[in-house]
């Protein structure tokens, strides 16, 4: 039976026959000359086997044109193609007698295709391909991005604002000296009359958000953060929307306040919602919750260590140096219910030691800190709001390029301990009612012809009202809705921790 040969075949080999000087010349082939088979085997495949090595010959022999193989001068991309394409084949032998390739593209051209696979828009060099990587180096490498990209629990702050307990950042700087406190807290009182402590805090309230006058230490640092950067009637409306969404404490020191370890365990958006119409909702609930979790742990650090020393009998009183509680009282109030939270252990935490652990609660600053001190926690404290700090600049107390953080520590330092609840409350008093030391006022100003007390000790620097504004006239600026935009947008990329002095007016605390 004879062979059957295709019509590309005879086609080729009669190119072949119709020149025979082609056949006898060398010819330079891009790929290696090609073995001569026999009749049978020339029929069926014009190609050996890449998996089969070629017979070598001695002598390039002269045969009959039909049983040569037929090669063009010339080739193209998809002959080359055919004639390395291992896509149809079976695992290959790799050389020098290493078994089979496991990868069936090995042999590719650099550039080439395969039938089945679609054009590539960039070409790869062979260098580009990557090995595989084994199931334990892949889990090791995961495991070490995710242990990178998880953010530490409950992080704490590490910046102190530049607060220098018991030094102060101006130490050349002499003023104001006892007896210029003094003298300024006898006239002011004369206007505005007596500021003493309270001998007993009050309770806390469900529409007054205030700056610290609870019994409760967290309820105290809660409620000033949330009168930070804001008005008063705002902080009002954000502790209104806590006292309608979360239940309240009904025993210990914290009666009345709210149930801050339901908060704590409450979606960040329920919190959101109660808060926001006190402004800065997203950063201050986000920074609340971040409080909170810290406070947990805490907690639970102070009952463990409470717990041991119970062990070990070891929970004798012990006076503080400060006359308050000591730690193990505060430890037992710490443990007393594990479903509440609290700070009350920090009573016994000399004056230092406790403002420094306030400032390291996300968004927490000096004045934050300071108030907690003076109205809940009974410690002399200097709080410096934007009324106390400009009152400080204009009588000389601090240099004109001291900032309010800077202020406060000089302040703590300089004016006694004695005053500083006093001076505190009248230096916020007078700024707000005074016609000469309100903020930017003028001769035109209301009130202005007055005077002030005050006057022959101040030397009122900033911006100042002209003759030709109208104390009762509202600033263009705020009837412009353009610049009402422009200003909240400023506000709001402020960070509601209260380093950062605010124009807002502060909370009245004998209100």
């Amino acid at each position: 039976m004879s062979t059957r040969q295709t019509r590309g075949a005879t086609a080729k080999a009669t190119a072949l026959l119709s020149s025979s000087a082609d056949v006898d010349r060398p010819q330079e082939l891009s790929s290696q000359p090609v073995v001569p088979t026999s009749t049978t085997e020339g029929a069926k495949s014009v190609h050996p086997s890449p998996s089969k090595k070629p017979k070598s010959t001695k002598s390039p022999a002269k045969t009959a044109p039909i049983q040569k193989a037929p090669v063009t001068p010339t080739s193209t991309g998809k002959k080359r193609k055919r004639a390395v394409s291992l896509e149809n084949e079976e695992d290959e032998e790799l050389p020098h007698g290493l078994g089979k390739s496991l990868n069936p593209k090995i042999g590719k051209l650099e550039g080439e295709e395969s039938d089945n696979e679609k054009p590539a828009t960039k070409k790869r060099s062979s260098g580009s391909q990557t090995t595989p990587i084994s199931k334990v180096k892949t889990e090791s490498i995961i495991a070490k991005a995710v242990e990178k990209a998880t953010p530490a629990k409950s992080p704490k702050k590490k910046a102190n604002y530049g607060h220098t307990p018991g030094k102060t950042p101006f130490p050349e700087w002499p003023h104001p000296t006892p007896a210029e406190c003094q003298i300024v807290h006898d006239l002011l009182t004369e206007v505005h009359g007596l500021h003493a402590p309270p001998k007993t805090i009050p309770a806390p309230s469900s529409t007054f958000a205030g700056c610290g006058e609870v019994p409760s230490i967290l309820d105290a640092l809660i409620r000033t953060y949330l009168s930070s950067a804001t008005q008063g009637k705002n902080s009002g409306m954000s502790i209104q929307g806590i006292d309608k969404t979360f239940s309240k404490l009904k025993e210990g020191t914290g009666k009345g306040s709210p149930d801050y370890n339901e908060i704590r365990l409450a979606d960040i958006s329920v919190l959101f919602n109660a808060i926001k119409s006190g402004g800065l909702g997203d950063v201050k609930s986000k920074n609340i919750k971040a409080i909170l979790d810290m406070v947990y742990e805490e907690n639970q650090a102070h009952r463990d260590a409470y717990k041991k020393r119970k062990d070990a009998g070891k929970t004798d009183e012990v006076e503080t140096s400060d006359g308050n509680i000591s730690f193990e009282k505060s430890a037992e109030l710490t443990c007393a219910n594990p479903n509440v939270l609290t700070l009350d252990h920090m009573h016994a935490l000399s004056d230092n030691d406790a403002f420094n652990t306030f400032l390291t609660y996300p968004g927490i600053g000096v004045k934050t800190s300071s108030c907690v001190m003076l109205f809940c926690m009974k410690r002399p404290s200097f709080a410096v709001d934007t009324h106390v700090f400009r009152l400080c600049q204009w009588l000389g107390w601090v240099p004109e390029n001291a900032t309010r953080d800077k202020t406060f520590s000089h302040c703590e330092v300089k004016i006694p301990n004695e005053l500083k609840y006093g001076l505190h409350q009248l230096f916020i008093k007078h700024g707000k009612t005074c016609g000469r030391c309100r903020a930017i006022t003028g001769e035109s100003s209301e009130g202005w012809a007055k005077g002030c007390v005050i006057d022959h000790l101040v030397k009122r620097t900033g911006a100042r009202k002209g003759g030709e504004d109208s104390p009762k006239k509202k600033s263009p600026v705020k009837k412009s809705p353009v610049k009402k935009g422009q200003k909240a947008k400023r506000r709001r990329e402020v960070t509601p921790s209260d380093e950062e002095e605010d124009d807002e007016e502060d909370i009245d605390f004998e209100e």
